[in-house]
């Protein structure tokens, strides 16, 4: 809300301006918003080829088909819930190493996967793109 006085020797009234405007979500903030949902637990991918879907509880969530934006998306849904981590990980090892990943970057913490130095260094490189394209977009912007 802002409010705009113009003082009675410069204007002949007070006006006041009332701007209703929605904040807008980031994008970290609403990745699993993008998923379809009817029950706001169970989530499915609206693309049909990835067939991602992940069950959101109230201290837990499961993956079906799990790819890196079907678990950032539940991750982000569990923490919507109030859930704040240190997150516990079952799976393979696969799934463990994806979900550590992701949440690396989300800066979340895991607490029973020890990541390799692979993993380190996939995170050094995704954190390093993805600076880059920051700093591309914002030379671009101006």
């Amino acid at each position: 809300m802002s409010l705009r006085y113009l003082p009675t020797n410069q204007a002949k009234f007070l006006r006041v301006q009332v701007q209703t405007q929605k904040p807008q979500p980031s994008r970290r903030e609403s990745l699993y918003t993008k998923f379809q949902t009817v029950d706001g637990a169970n989530y499915t991918s609206k693309n049909e080829k990835y067939k991602a879907s992940f069950t959101v509880n109230d201290n837990s969530v499961s993956f079906t088909n799990p790819n890196e934006m079907s678990i950032k998306a539940g991750m982000q849904a569990l923490i919507a819930k109030g859930t704040k981590g240190p997150f516990y990980l079952t799976g393979s090892e696969d799934f463990k190493h994806k979900t550590w990943l992701v949440s690396a970057i989300m800066g979340l913490e895991v607490s029973n996967y020890q990541p390799t130095q692979s993993d380190l260094s996939a995170l050094f490189e995704r954190v390093k793109t993805n600076q880059e394209k920051i700093s591309k977009s914002k030379n671009q912007a101006s």
